[in-house]
């Protein structure tokens, strides 16, 4: 949910920071906490909608047909294949044509719950063939 919330906040045009490895990780590494409630001063936040954070279903409908767009799965292989349901599952289940399904747990270490590294990153991507030359709308 992090993930999710935190591009909630880029989509309406907010600065975000990610603690990678979440606060598991901060603790293991004896880093130091507080029980105390900090203050601020109120502000207001007037978001504005970032058009490049987000695929509308017009801009979906005519990547499945452009050769320069990937649209990228980001579920369980079964919501992509459409065996399974999971949260908020669409009318119809199994994913859009043409889609590259990789799930975005895939994208984290499973021991240290952080990024995998880069160079992993770009090899586990290129190998599902999703690369930076090409627009990707992930979903």
């Amino acid at each position: 949910m992090a993930g999710m919330t935190a591009w909630a906040f880029l989509y309406y045009g907010a600065s975000v920071l990610y603690l990678d490895g979440g606060l598991p990780k901060w603790t293991a590494e004896r880093r130091s906490v507080s029980t105390e409630v900090p203050t601020h001063e109120p502000r207001t936040f007037a978001g504005e909608a970032v058009a490049g954070v987000y695929c509308s279903l017009d801009q979906a409908k005519a990547a499945v047909d452009d050769p320069g767009t990937i649209l990228w799965d980001v579920r369980t292989p079964g919501e992509f294949d459409g065996s399974e349901a999971r949260w908020n599952p669409p009318p119809r289940l199994g994913h859009m044509p043409g889609a590259i399904q990789l799930d975005y747990a895939e994208l984290f270490d499973v021991e240290s719950g952080t990024l995998r590294p880069a160079a992993e990153l770009t090899a586990l991507l290129e190998a599902k063939g999703i690369s930076p030359e090409s627009a990707v709308a992930t979903y």
